[in-house]
């Protein structure tokens, strides 16, 4: 089992895969085939938009959003994350009156949602509770706002729970 090492811009995080049988690297096989084609398609369309419109376009943003969201359900948390942290800064550039909120709200999500899955929850935490200041600034205007709290908050208080489960179970070993 080999052991990913990414640095996030605060925290390390050490990502070990799952171990695999010869059936689910059948799947794996067909799947990665999958991921290929469409990131290489992602790819060719976010070249063309970056060329013709710019970085901040937002087809280009989207196509970024995508490629780190195939890279994430492929399981290259780096790549993931570069490109969902690229995203994210080409929306932060544009005039803050053609920012999306549900945009920035969405690839912040997916950010949290990556370091989540590397098991990096310090890092998770702090993407989901920017997430919901987005959420909660009085002039957001997403549909289902509520709900949206809701949810991002029950996600910080799993979140923290299990980092602090974990870090206890720690302390236990260590004794």
């Amino acid at each position: 089992m080999v052991a990913t090492i990414i640095v996030s811009p605060r925290t390390e995080c050490v990502h070990i895969p799952p171990t695999q049988n010869s059936d689910s690297k059948k799947k794996n096989t067909i799947s990665h085939h999958h991921h290929t084609i469409q990131l290489k398609t992602l790819g060719e369309g976010l070249e063309l938009y970056k060329q013709k419109y710019g970085p901040s376009h937002p087809m280009a943003t989207f196509l970024m959003t995508r490629m780190g969201q195939e890279f994430r359900n492929e399981g290259n948390f780096h790549q993931a994350i570069q490109h969902l942290t690229a995203a994210l800064e080409a929306v932060n550039s544009r005039t803050p009156f053609v920012q999306e909120e549900e945009e920035v709200i969405g690839i912040t999500m997916n950010l949290a949602n990556v370091y989540k899955e590397m098991e990096c929850i310090p890092e998770a935490v702090r993407y989901y509770k920017n997430a919901l200041i987005l959420v909660q600034q009085p002039n957001c205007s997403i549909a289902n706002k509520e709900r949206k709290i809701a949810m991002i908050q029950r996600i910080i208080k799993r979140q923290q729970q299990q980092h602090h489960l974990h870090h206890h179970q720690q302390q236990q070993q260590q004794r």
